[in-house]
């Protein structure tokens, strides 16, 4: 029937998509669910922009907050390393979104530290490809 339902949707679509307002339920929301939540709940219109969770024109490209963490993350890396030796192995690190997923997804539900410190596997595995 969901099919059904889809194919009727695309129809409508199809005949005006400047005006068509979907009916069908969306299951899945996967634009970092946590914290479109804690956006909301907090009115942080900022944040709620970044999770996809206030309105845009249809030629906006959907935000990804993960790629939008990327650099401030790479950047807090750098300074960590410059500045205690113990870190220096850090030194050409580059995280990827990937990686900043895997942590970033679960902060919203409450991980902490210890909790992401299963990914220490990819970041090492990322250091040890560049020594």
């Amino acid at each position: 029937m969901l099919i059904l339902a889809f194919c009727f949707e695309l129809q409508g679509y199809n005949k005006d998509p400047l005006n068509f307002i979907s009916r069908l339920p969306i299951y899945l929301d996967a634009t970092y669910n946590g914290v479109q939540h804690l956006a909301a709940m907090i009115s942080d219109f900022d944040l709620a922009s970044k999770v996809n969770l206030v309105e845009s024109d249809m030629k906006d490209d959907p935000n990804d907050l993960y790629s939008l963490m990327l650099n401030p993350i790479n950047e807090e890396i750098r300074k960590i390393e410059e500045c205690d030796l113990e870190y220096a192995r850090l030194k050409g690190l580059v995280l990827n979104r990937k990686i900043v997923k895997r942590s970033l997804i679960t902060i919203s539900y409450g991980v902490k530290i210890k909790g992401c410190y299963f990914h220490e596997y990819h970041i090492n595995r990322n250091i040890n490809l560049l020594n």
